[in-house]
């Protein structure tokens, strides 16, 4: 009975930390969606604080899916085989929550300015990266070298843009200006960490 017992025990610690990366992946989901559904009633203080934690979730998911891999049992699960997707789509939903809330609540003009500015970027390095326009060739395949490098240059806006949002945001807040000018010299290594972190993902299609 305890030699059961033990092999239950193990069994169930290995499926909890295969798990983790995908636990870390929902949450996120989760509190974008409080963000987007609190648009019209949370506080500007709750926003910033359920956003850093959809991030916080971002940057343990990897690590965690890495290093507490699935068994091979022949079992096919979808979500992993997609996990580069998935994760994609989940930074995008966090990015375009905080834009909602931000033209909802704080300032129309601006959020729609940073909106627009994503939007015609991603789809210029989209059809000039990829054969969106008729050429017969995809610039990937090419020369991927370059590919790559136009590739990071829509990481780099991506971030640069959430960053100026979530700093724009801290400055409307009722914090004091020195939690504020604290807050927003740390968005600098944060950025930084992000776009080398997120590097290994340049590579995906």
């Amino acid at each position: 009975m305890k030699k059961y017992v033990q092999i239950m025990k193990k069994h169930v610690q290995i499926v909890k930390k295969h798990h983790t990366g995908d636990l870390f992946t929902i949450m996120q989901v989760i509190i974008t969606a409080f963000i987007v559904i609190g648009a019209w009633s949370f506080t500007l203080e709750t926003v910033i604080f359920l956003f850093a934690a959809a991030e916080l979730c971002d940057a343990i998911d990897g690590p965690c899916a890495k290093r507490w891999k699935y068994p091979k049992d022949g079992k096919y699960r979808w979500w992993r085989t997609y996990a580069s997707e998935i994760d994609k789509i989940t930074d995008l939903m966090t990015g375009c929550a905080m834009i909602i809330y931000t033209i909802a609540r704080v300032n129309s003009v601006f959020g729609w300015l940073e909106l627009l500015v994503c939007t015609i970027i991603g789809i210029f390095i989209q059809m000039t990266v990829y054969d969106c326009r008729g050429h017969g060739y995809d610039l990937i395949d090419k020369n991927e070298q370059l590919a790559l490098k136009i590739i990071h240059i829509r990481r780099f806006v991506y971030v640069v843009n959430i960053l100026g949002v979530i700093t724009y945001l801290i400055w409307q807040t009722v914090w004091s200006n020195s939690i504020k000018g604290t807050l927003t010299l740390l968005m600098l290594p944060i950025g930084l960490f992000l776009l080398f972190y997120k590097r290994d993902r340049l590579r995906d299609r």
